[in-house]
């Protein structure tokens, strides 16, 4: 059974509602059909807090995800920060002189997107370098000839 209340922070009454299914060939369907009725009713109930959670996983996803352990660590910190800083760098030289950037930038806002309908992993943002790193590697290259054609 991989549809389970309590793997992801169900509560009671979603976690009798599954138990109460029969094991058969539909349980993961009925399952689904479980959560998304709790899904609407939250948001229709608590909209506001739905709008916060969205903003959250945007913050997780994109910068820090404080309620991971494994994002907390240094190595994790340093080294998404780094693409981080040089990414944003890369945006900006990108726009300046004008590069085509569109294909990935609607793959990131993809990926974003589908972020804040779900949840946000740390891992997930393996898939989000995919799209960075040529953005980065912009940056990369536009900090190194600031740097350098200066002093030369």
């Amino acid at each position: 059974m991989i549809c389970q209340a309590k793997e992801y922070g169900g509560n009671a009454v979603i976690d009798s509602q599954i138990r109460a299914l029969p094991l058969s060939n539909r349980f993961e369907i009925e399952c689904g059909k479980i959560y998304l009725k709790d899904a609407i009713s939250f948001i229709k109930t608590e909209p506001h807090r739905e709008i916060m959670l969205v903003f959250k996983k945007i913050f997780y996803f994109w910068f820090l995800d404080i309620t991971h352990p494994k994002a907390k660590r240094i190595e994790y910190i340093s080294v998404w920060g780094t693409v981080l800083l040089f990414f944003v760098m890369g945006l900006v030289f990108s726009m300046k002189h004008h590069f085509d950037i569109s294909v990935l930038l609607v793959f990131l806002l993809s990926m974003t997107f589908t972020t804040m309908m779900f949840f946000v992993l740390p891992r997930y943002q393996i898939m989000l370098t995919y799209g960075m790193m040529p953005i980065a590697a912009v940056g990369v290259s536009g900090a190194y000839n600031s740097i350098f054609k200066r002093n030369t």
